[in-house]
């Protein structure tokens, strides 16, 4: 396996000749992807007004917001930032919209049923 590896570095280098190796992890699946913007990101859609880009902004900044503390010349200090969801392994994405859904439920009031809840009458992916 080792060998294959090398094998793959050698025909296609890097510019700056660095390479990192990582546990696989499979991303969110085409299943999540269709039920978050179908079933999840619709409803909020309608109820809100706004775009789909723009109600998933608002579902990154609200449930996907990041803290990472900095060692500054002054100190510590906290900064927020808005994760991607776009490379999530299929876990954390799904937290993530268990995450959504309570969003939804308590600021929103849009109930957001479970994935094994759905129909596919009430799917359209095109808003």
């Amino acid at each position: 396996m080792i060998v294959t590896i090398l094998d793959n570095i050698l025909k296609d280098p890097v510019p700056d000749g660095r390479y990192s190796i990582k546990k696989y992890r499979p991303v969110r699946s085409p299943q999540q992807n269709r039920y978050y913007w179908g079933f999840l990101v619709k409803p909020l859609c309608k109820k809100i007004g706004y775009s789909k880009e723009e109600m998933h902004d608002i579902l990154k900044h609200e449930c996907n917001l990041q803290i990472k503390m900095i060692e500054t010349l002054t100190g510590v200090r906290e900064f927020r930032f808005v994760g991607s969801t776009a490379d999530m392994p299929t876990g954390d994405f799904e937290d993530y919209l268990r995450r959504c859904r309570q969003w939804s439920a308590i600021t929103i009031g849009v109930y957001i049923p479970l994935p094994n809840e759905c129909t596919g009458e009430e799917f359209e992916f095109n808003l």
